[in-house]
């Protein structure tokens, strides 16, 4: 046993049945002890840490005690009154931010990651939307989906050439950001990763990167491989090389005016530009083939639309709510119309159904208060349910006569079932045959301007919610 090592007015006493640790544990309280206290800039920051991490029950938080800590855990996950901890920087022994540990923190104003971390975790800074400063990631390869997701008051990070992942959604909503290098060391971009940072004028990839590429300066990343552009900006010019726009790849870009699609495309993936409100005009080249679901989702500026001779397929929802669409020329070579692909287009006033169409999806035009007039070619076979409902507008509603599936019999302004004698969709001009055993569900849903209608004695059954919502 030793005693007697004095510490101010404390004695403190180290025993040893042979001796031989006593070195070890003197030196271990030697380095505790002359560990300095971290001075906290938010008191609730330093609240949060005593409470978890404060070993030695001090009050206080030491620069080893800090270290120590592995995991932060969701400790600080929606904690809405912390403003900065850039003493995180003292967490020396984590290798990792977790899954959701600033989760939500709308407060945090500013953070300094130490640079032992490595990975920065799925939506670990979701929501931070108060982030102002730089943020510095000098050792980190992985950067998690939604990792910084709607942190849209941050306006600089720096992404080193340690990186070589970047999750789906990391920086969606980062609207304050205005420029993204790309180093070479990333090999793997998640889908949105840069989606609705509508600030951005500058996207660019480091030339010796060998996944992705920024070619002739387009402002955009391009897998190269593949010639599909994966992340655009408002001042992207697409390459005349690229062949495929990705899935989300302008997405929620509010300040895309215009945009051309040169003719090497052949696909516009799903939600490729959804939600650009801004976006006034698009030319689509004459090399693509499907138009994905939610393409144009949401675009409500986009006034008129010419869908090429080449496109044989216009996905679910891609055109839904483009309040601002008056006109849409389908091309001749489209044969289906997806699921609510025009719906909600109140502004849509005429529509060209080609006679290649075979089947137009449940709710496909419905809500297109403007539309007067609905010709059904010969070649359609399939027509959704409610698929012109609250068409309130409509006042022509024809099939050709050719059609062997459908009719428009005696006049009707009205679609009718030929085989079953259904009528699926009427307007406010429609008179019902005498032929017709049933009104189908949903046929004549919010035609507001029907006033009167006659039920003929032929029709045996009226389906659900055949009326509803004539006001």
């Amino acid at each position: 046993m030793v005693s007697g090592i004095g510490v101010g007015s404390a004695t403190i006493t180290v025993s040893s049945t042979d001796g031989s640790n006593i070195s070890t544990a003197c030196s271990v309280l030697v380095t505790e002890l002359s560990s300095p206290n971290i001075t906290f800039a938010d008191a609730n920051v330093k609240a949060l840490c005593v409470a978890n991490w404060d070993t030695d029950g001090d009050g206080e938080l030491s620069e080893v005690e800090a270290a120590a800590v592995t995991d932060l855990g969701t400790v600080f996950k929606g904690k809405t009154n912390i403003t900065s901890f850039d003493e995180l920087q003292y967490f020396t022994g984590l290798t990792s931010i977790g899954s959701e540990a600033f989760y939500s923190c709308y407060g945090l104003t500013s953070v300094t990651i130490p640079n032992s971390v490595t990975s920065i975790g799925d939506g670990a800074f979701y929501n931070c939307y108060d982030l102002t400063s730089e943020i510095i990631l000098n050792s980190v390869t992985s950067i998690g989906a939604e990792a910084f997701n709607c942190c849209y008051r941050l306006t600089s990070v720096t992404v080193p050439n340690s990186v070589t992942s970047i999750g789906s959604k990391a920086f969606f909503g980062c609207s304050g950001l205005t420029s993204v290098a790309i180093p070479n060391s990333v090999t793997s971009i998640g889908d949105g990763a840069f989606s609705a940072c509508s600030g951005l004028t500058s996207i660019s990839v480091a030339s010796g990167n060998t996944k992705y590429d920024s070619r002739n300066n387009c402002n955009a990343i391009i897998e190269t491989a593949s010639n599909t552009l994966i992340a655009g900006c408002k001042n992207t010019t697409i390459p005349n090389s690229v062949t495929g726009i990705g899935k989300s790849a302008f997405s929620s870009c509010s300040s895309l005016k215009n945009v051309t699609i040169p003719n090497s495309v052949t696909s516009i993936g799903n939600s490729a530009f959804s939600a650009c409100s801004g976006l006034t005009s698009v030319t689509i080249g004459n090399s693509v083939t499907s138009i994905g679901a939610y393409a144009f989702r949401e675009c409500s500026s986009l006034i008129s639309v010419t869908i090429p001779n080449s496109v044989t397929s216009i996905g679910v929802d891609a055109f839904y709510y483009c309040t601002g669409l008056t006109s849409v020329t389908i091309g001749s070579s489209v044969t289906s119309i997806g699921y609510q692909a025009f719906s909600r287009c109140s502004g849509l006033k005429s529509v060209t159904i080609p006679n290649s169409v075979t089947s137009i999806g449940d709710a496909a035009f419905s809500g297109c208060s403007g539309l007067t007039s609905v010709a059904i070619p010969n070649s359609v076979t399939s027509i959704g349910n409610s698929a012109f409902n609250s068409c309130s507008g409509l006042t022509s509603i024809s099939v050709a006569s050719g059609n062997t599936k459908y009719d428009s019999r005696n006049n009707c302004n009205a679609i009718i079932e030929t085989a079953s004698n259904t009528l699926i969709a009427g307007c406010k001009n429609t008179t019902i045959p005498s032929s017709v055993t049933s009104i189908g569900g949903g046929a004549f849903y919010g035609c507001s301007g029907l006033t009167s209608v006659t039920i003929p004695n032929s029709v045996t059954s009226i389906g659900d919610c055949a009326f509803d919502c004539c006001i």
